[in-house]
């Protein structure tokens, strides 16, 4: 491979409408074509010459084939000219990040009689002891589709350079008995593992033009045995090549591993349609009793079904990635050229971009978003547009800063409506090549259409997370605070940097309080922040990097206009109860707004202003919102949730299938409150749809110690992060002695429920990078009463989930419609009050004998209407150490234990445990101190008080490694 040259310049753009823009130049990566091949695509891959067709991926189901940190990539391949011949060998890439590639030597070529005609396409499957194998059809001697086996030759080798054809050969093949036809047979899927210990694979096969995706099952991988049944079949569509079969979750955009079943997945089945040469998709249940797939609709039958791509786009593939919880979807695109241009040029075929896949909130289609990886390509900062600019209608204009010629070179991918409809294109210009190519944006028809800006709020810039916080370097108590800052990659791993500013002005010579981070239209990020000035009144400042082109942002400069917003005898603002400004949003009139948390008396409210500079502040005449009787609402945050996905939006996007949250930290009570709503712009106010944080009933991020909490969109990954900080639970003396105070929760994604009445909150996939040794666990029955260890992994520092599955709900105890308090239920009814469906849960952080352990448990109760969940996150025998705040916390949680699973996600590190109930409904976090459940001594157990038997339907346990934090 040869390097680019600078002059053979990249970028993507993304657009949208209401309409957002954003350039991305230069974008640049490795080439394997000399200069004067301008079609040579410069980041999507490619062998260095002659034909391919990635029908093959080397992927997993139990475990990922990432492969000792490598992924694998086995392609069609002709290594003899840029056309298909029936000689098809395997080719063989490897990558560290699905961008760049090393070529490895083939991996497999005809050779025995089962494939000496052709190693055509297949699927690699890693056997539960972690060894890869490959299921690939061959071209056999009387010219009959037949299937293969292929193992490594070394295991010990990351790459696997190779591989062994079993002497078993060919394990499946058409017969007089089973009547396949012999001429469509082949493409065999990732295998995934039954219930009943079995493994399972579909091939691709078709009998007089009715496709079909045949069953094998198999004990051992070696001996397949036919089912009776097909998987799926559908008359008039002709041969089915490349099926693949895998689950969603319809709960959570988070990618699922291949054999996974269970309540809250759905699963698809795709295939290759060879008379059409598109990819059409099924959503669907996938029955256990009868191994058979039944669809929504079909949609596979004729020219209007589900497509993947509605471009040139082939025998896709996807693959579960476990080390980042995502289902990758890698499609092949063939030649616009004819055959005598891809002899000339020497290659023919490219691999597309891999894809993010996930089930739509609809449940209705699948969604797809290029991989976050791709845009580590990306060089310069991207060129943006005003908001409150419009695009007429008939103009167009050219952008201009990028090189324009390649999207990339010969391809143009796009994706509409953040990712629902996807088009691949193959183009091969004449005249617009290199720099004589240009890029316009449009508009032909007849309505004036806005465009906006993608503001994210604080913060990734450059690619780097950045994460700042109050922090007091004297001591483990409040006071002497500055804004420390410290940069990660992966927001989990963090570098310390500089502090960003500390008290320096008559302004702020008092303190550095709270803020946000907004990125202006020019990319440049800006801290607006609350200083304590001279007067010991709350100012709102501003701050701006020194260095732009530091993406670690190390150094900073308060401006010499600030204080920018003060209170004063006109404005008649509280001096002592305004602070904590939010990431500003850009309305349609191309100004600024943000808002500021306040009171007067008992009131709570959010201040807001506007500003058409970001320098001079003006303070509207409505606050955004306001509540009676709830005292000063601290660290305000305001975002847009979508009601269509489980995407995260940009702060100031508004319009259709846009609802908003407004989340208030209320000092009385120290809990985060938050109202979803409506932003009405003609007034600049916010209606909730329900009083929500009037009362203790609200609606709150988690029920735990969980406070000052802030999100910001992550434009990269497309998803919108809430960040929260855990108090202590120990003494102020028992916090000088350790020596520090305060840490923050872990990192969650957000988003809106299918019901648009709550959020749903989980751990950033990022977290599951940590998980080391794992336990599973499935159909235990827990009898009432009994208590189970769970063992093999460190207790003290895990990441547990757990599936319940409770039957018998006549039993549950009758719930009185007076208990509308559960925190106070949940102290009542604790872990050792029997009752009729539990409790039953998790003994976390347990020592020997019970002396000490925190209860994180469900209990189920019985009213006249329906069946009520409660969750309880039980401290009151946490510790010994009876100076410690040990109050236990609970919540109502909004499942349907008839129809739906209990689900229950806890992570346990040392002296915090966070827990997720309902798939992300609710969560409750808890800060403990044991004194003899520590490292070694510590425990973790299943337990059942209640008196009906529940069931772990799946319980999965990893010991957590350590991150490298500061």
């Amino acid at each position: 491979m040869t390097i680019l040259s600078k002059n053979y310049a990249r970028f993507l753009i993304f657009f949208s409408i209401v309409i957002s823009y954003v350039v991305y130049k230069n974008l640049e990566s490795l080439q394997s074509s000399p200069n004067n091949q301008p079609y040579r695509t410069g980041y999507h891959f490619q062998p260095i010459k002659n034909w391919m067709n990635a029908k093959v991926c080397a992927y997993s189901n139990i475990g990922p084939m990432i492969y000792k940190g490598i992924y694998h990539l086995f392609y069609q391949h002709n290594p003899n000219a840029a056309v298909w011949n029936e000689l098809i060998v395997w080719g063989h890439s490897t990558s560290t990040d699905m961008i760049n590639w090393v070529h490895q030597p083939v991996a497999m070529f005809p050779s025995q009689p089962s494939d000496i005609n052709g190693c055509w396409s297949g699927s690699a499957t890693i056997l539960p002891e972690g060894k890869p194998v490959i299921l690939y059809t061959g071209h056999n001697e009387e010219s009959q589709e037949v299937q293969n086996l292929a193992i490594p030759k070394n295991l010990e080798d990351p790459y696997l350079i190779e591989w062994v054809k079993v002497p078993q050969n060919p394990l499946m093949a058409p017969t007089s008995i089973n009547k396949i036809n012999p001429n469509s047979f082949r493409d065999p899927s990732t295998a995934w593992l039954g219930i009943d210990g079995e493994w399972r694979v579909i091939i691709g096969s078709q009998n007089d033009s009715q496709g079909m995706a045949i069953m094998y099952h198999s004990k051992d991988f070696i001996n397949w045995e036919q089912t009776k049944r097909h998987l799926c079949s559908s008359p008039k569509t002709g041969i089915w090549e490349c099926p693949d079969f895998f689950p969603v979750s319809s709960k959570s955009p988070i990618g699922l591993d291949t054999s996974m079943v269970g309540d809250g997945i759905r699963h698809v089945l795709k295939v290759s349609l060879f008379d059409k040469h598109h990819d059409y998709y099924y959503i669907g249940d996938y029955n256990l009793e009868t191994d058979t797939f039944i669809p929504d609709w079909e949609s596979v039958d004729s020219i209007p079904g589900l497509r993947f791509d509605y471009g040139k786009f082939y025998a896709s593939k996807t693959f579960f990635d476990s080390e980042k919880n995502r289902r990758i979807l890698w499609g092949w695109i063939n030649e616009s050229s004819s055959t005598h241009d891809d002899i000339k040029k020497g290659w023919s075929g490219i691999q597309a971009i891999p894809r993010t896949i996930w089930l739509d909130k609809s449940g209705k289609q699948v969604m797809q978003w290029p991989i976050p990886e791709v845009e580590s390509l990306r060089i310069d900062p991207p060129i943006t547009f005003r908001q409150g600019q419009v695009l007429k209608s008939g103009s167009v204009f050219e952008l201009i800063g990028v090189t324009a010629a390649q999207i990339d070179h010969s391809v143009v991918e796009s994706f509409g409506g953040h990712g629902k409809t996807c088009i691949t294109a193959r183009v091969y210009p004449t005249l617009a090549i290199d720099d004589r190519a240009h890029l316009y944006v449009f508009n032909y028809g007849t309505e004036t259409i806005p465009m906006s800006i993608l503001v994210p709020g604080p913060m990734i810039y450059m690619g780097v997370y950045h994460l700042f916080y109050q922090y007091n370097p004297r001591g483990a108590v409040w006071g002497n605070i500055v804004w420390a800052h410290s940069t990660s990659t992966d927001l989990i791993n963090w570098i310390p940097q500089p502090e960003a500013f500390s008290p320096s002005h008559p302004f702020d010579a008092a303190g550095c309080w709270s803020g946000s981070t907004t990125i202006l239209s020019n990319t440049k990020p800006v801290i607006l922040y609350t200083g304590i000035n001279r007067l010991n009144q709350q100012v709102q400042n501003l701050a701006i990097p020194k260095n732009l082109s530091d993406p670690y942002l190390r150094e900073w400069t308060k401006i010499p206009q600030n204080p920018l917003m003060s209170p004063t005898i006109l404005n008649q603002i509280n001096s002592s109860s305004f602070r904590d400004p939010t990431t500003a949003w850009l309305g349609h009139d191309g100004r600024w707004r943000v808002i500021i948390g306040s009171k007067i008396d008992r009131q709570g409210m959010a201040i807001l202003y506007h500003s058409n500079d970001f320098l001079n502040w003006t303070l509207s005449k409505n606050s955004l919102h306001s509540s009676n009787n709830t005292g000063m609402w601290e660290c305000p945050d305001f975002f847009p949730v979508s009601t269509k996905s489980s995407n995260g939006l940009p702060t100031s996007t508004v319009g259709d299938g846009v609802k908003h949250v407004l989340k208030v930290s209320i000092d009385d009570n120290k809990h985060d409150y938050y109202y979803v709503g409506n932003y009405i712009l003609e007034n600049d106010t916010f209606v909730p749809d329900e009083e929500t944080v009037d009362s203790v009933p609200g609606l709150r991020y988690d029920y735990g110690k969980y406070y000052g909490s802030k999100t910001f969109f992550d434009s990269v990954k497309q998803r919108r992060i809430l960040w929260g900080w855990i108090n202590e639970s120990s003494s102020t003396a028992d916090d000088i002695i350790k020596g520090w105070s305060g840490i923050m929760a872990i990192p969650r994604t957000i988003w809106l429920d299918k019901s648009g009445k709550q959020l749903i909150q989980w751990p950033v996939a990022e977290v599951e990078t940590l998980r080391g040794k794992q336990v599973d666990m499935a159909n235990k029955a827990l009898a009432g009463g009994t208590m189970l260890e769970i063992s093999g992994i460190t207790a003290t520092q895990a990441d547990v989930e757990t599936t319940f599955e409770v039957s018998e709900l006549e039993k549950a105890e009758v719930f009185d419609p007076s208990w509308t308090d559960p925190q106070l239920l949940c102290c009542q009814k604790g872990t050792k009050v029997k009752g009729g469906v539990g409790p039953f849960g998790l003994l976390v952080l347990a020592s020997d004998g019970l002396k000490e352990y925190t209860a994180v448990y469900y209990r189920v109760f019985r009213s006249e209407q329906n069946f009520i969940v409660l969750m309880c996150s039980e401290q009151s025998s946490s510790s010994l150490n009876q100076d410690n705040d040990k109050t236990t916390y609970g919540a109502f949680l909004d499942v349907d234990p008839v129809h739906e699973k209990l689900s229950l996600r806890t992570l346990i590190d040392h002296s915090v445990i966070e827990s997720f109930g309902g798939y992300g409904k609710t969560c409750i976090t808890a800060r403990v101190y044991p004194t003899l459940a520590i490292d070694d001594k510590a425990h973790l157990y299943k337990f059942n008080h209640g008196n009906q038997t529940v069931t772990i339907s799946r319980l999965s346990a990893w010991s957590m490694k350590r991150a490298h934090i500061n």
